[in-house]
């Protein structure tokens, strides 16, 4: 060593510096190859990790009461499924809530697995079911002057349940609470407590009514266009009112109906002392003004038949904040026409409104080989009743000239019908009529109805009378599913009918699968039938089903006419694209009526 170190300390400095810089070079190989092989064995331990496990065995034990079939499908394991501990969890959890379904209140289920392969694992399921527990007695202590009736606790599911179920309980301490809220207590509570005796749940809800409270003060939050005044007099709660929970849900429902909204809070409020809340609403303003642009395409062989139909409406519903209305609207195809509407509300403030329009339709009809025109005006009132029902009275003066179109410009179809007589003249109408609306969102109900009946009485050169109404019922199926149902109808009495008083069928608004306006007769009867998936707050695909019929003096009037189809309705933030495509019963799958509507906010 000694005379290594003294042969180091002869080499000359520049040696000495070379054999240290080889050193380092050393140094530096070895250290990267150290991270070389340490990167190697995490890359490995992560990949380990990382790795993929798949179910092949699931072992259930100590199952009695409910069959191993049974907890598998609860669970929803599946064979080669990916194993995933958080699934297995939640499953789990699943099955102890259908074991308190069935009394099993104190059922214990605990899982583990084994690795039996590279990537497969066997998932090991023990059940300790415990002791069926039955509902025992049910005993209500009150803190207040408001004891429930006897009649609404015999309406309590828990109490027609023979075992103790958690949700069931819930549901009621929640229906309870809502009781209180209808009478002016939105503060009660109800507590419950649990006594186990001799395999028995008895249960002890000690309900608190609180201190009776009236609605001291309505704040709306997030109004940008809409005066405030205008909101609060559609409300069915004033400032001053005791406080009713039927009427804050109604608020909701209506606030949602007005269509000024994109999006409505849950309505909250806060104690501004023992006896006076503060009622707050919050609201995101949405654009009012729309346009919208119907196309639909008829694909018929006959040159006559306009194969394309076209429509144009533009609408303001909340005109500068003031909940006025003005609608501007324009067709050509089949049927031309242009119409303009307006409407002033709450008249004399009082939930009356007003509206005039005007309307001119142009007719060809190539069948009876007549050209007919249509000038009408009205005036119409409109009052409300409560929150769901209306009264209207409409006055028309309406003006009719007809004309024969020369067989020379239209090649008529053998299938023509016999002439009709050119009815020229003018009529005066009254109508009355009344509207229910209960749903729970106008633009994508899932539950509720829409009925609009009217009669009308024709004087002048026509002397008419009329009737059609109109049914629309929605029900809730499954999650996100709607079922959609609507029954329509209409008659009319009289002599010299002039065709354009007749009830016409077929069309996007009737009897799809068919060209818009493609029958009319004295009578229509027609109904849909549409289940809808919905996709957004304003969005859906459906299916349908249109039957309907309408009555001539023709043998041949009175069959049932179907169509069927498919369609959507798929909002963006600029607005709203619909599409449906109707097939006719006997058409073949291009020979589909389509109705394309794109619409525009601003």
């Amino acid at each position: 060593m000694i005379q290594q170190l003294s042969n180091l300390v002869k080499k000359p400095t520049n040696a000495i510096i070379m054999d240290m810089k080889k050193y380092i070079i050393y140094l530096n190989i070895l250290n990267i190859i150290s991270i070389l092989f340490l990167a190697q064995i995490c890359l490995c331990q992560q990949t380990d990790a990382d790795q993929a496990f798949y179910i092949s065995k699931l072992n259930i034990t100590g199952n009695k009461a409910i069959s191993s079939k049974k907890v598998i499908e609860i669970l929803n394991i599946n064979h080669r499924q990916r194993f995933e501990p958080v699934i297995i969890e939640n499953s789990i959890l699943d099955l102890l809530n259908t074991y308190k379904k069935i009394g099993y209140m104190f059922t214990k289920v605990t899982w583990d697995h084994t690795i039996e392969k590279r990537n497969t694992v066997v998932i090991n399921i023990a059940i300790q079911e415990g002791e069926k527990v039955f509902m025992g007695n049910i005993d209500f202590v009150y803190t207040g002057d408001q004891p429930l009736k006897q009649s609404t606790i015999k309406k309590l599911s828990i109490q027609k349940s023979q075992y103790f179920d958690e949700s069931i309980l819930e549901k009621d301490i929640y229906q309870i609470m809502n009781l209180y809220g209808e009478k002016g207590y939105p503060l009660a509570s109800v507590s419950p407590e649990i006594n186990i005796e001799n395999g028995k749940i008895n249960l002890i809800l000690r309900v608190d009514s609180g201190i009776k409270t009236k609605i001291g003060e309505i704040k709306i939050e997030g109004l940008k266009k809409t005066k405030e005044n205008i909101i609060l007099r559609e409300l069915p709660i004033r400032s001053g009112d005791i406080f009713d929970q039927k009427k804050v849900d109604e608020t909701e429902r209506l606030l949602n109906n007005m269509g000024y909204f994109q999006n409505v809070y849950p309505i909250s409020f806060s104690n501004i002392d023992d006896e006076n809340l503060m009622l707050y609403i919050s609201v995101i303003e949405g654009p009012t003004g729309r346009i919208n642009g119907l196309l639909g395409y008829n694909p018929s062989d006959n040159e006559n038949e306009s194969k394309l139909i076209g429509m144009v409406d533009g609408s303001e519903t909340n005109l500068f904040g003031t909940a006025r209305k003005i609608k501007i609207s324009g067709r050509r195809g089949f049927v031309n026409s242009y119409e303009f509407a307006f409407v002033e509300p709450w008249i004399i403030n009082k939930p009356i409104d007003l509206g005039i329009h005007f309307q001119a339709i142009d007719r060809s009809e190539i069948q009876i080989r007549q050209k007919l025109i249509e000038r009408e005006a009205g005036l119409s009132g409109t009052m409300r009743i409560g929150s769901h029902d209306q009264i209207y009275v409409i006055g028309k003066y309406k003006r009719i000239n007809s004309s024969e179109l020369s067989e020379e410009l239209f090649e008529i179809p053998d299938t023509k019908i016999p002439n009709e007589e050119l009815a020229n003249g003018r009529k005066y109408s009254i109508g009355i009529g009344s509207r229910f609306d209960n749903r729970d969102y106008f633009n994508n109900p899932t539950k509720g109805r829409f009925t609009d009946a009217v009669l009308e009485l024709s004087l002048g050169d026509f002397r008419l009378i009329r009737f059609w109404f109109d049914i629309n019922f929605y029900f809730k199926t499954l999650e996100q599913q709607v079922l959609a149902l609507g029954i329509h109808a209409g008659r009319i009495w009289g002599d010299s009918i002039p065709i354009t008083e007749l009830f016409y069928l077929g069309g996007a608004n009737s009897l799809r699968g068919y060209r818009e306006d493609q029958f009319r007769g004295y009578e229509r009867q027609f109904g849909n039938i549409e289940y809808r998936f919905l996709t957004g707050r304003n969005s859906h695909f459906f299916i349908f089903l249109d039957g309907g019929r309408v009555y001539t003096r023709d043998k041949e009037s009175g069959k049932i006419k179907l169509g069927y189809g498919a369609g959507m309705r798929l909002e963006s933030v600029n607005g709203t694209l619909s599409v449906d495509y109707g097939l006719a019963k006997g058409d073949s799958i291009l020979k589909g009526k389509i109705h394309v509507s794109l619409g525009a906010v601003f």
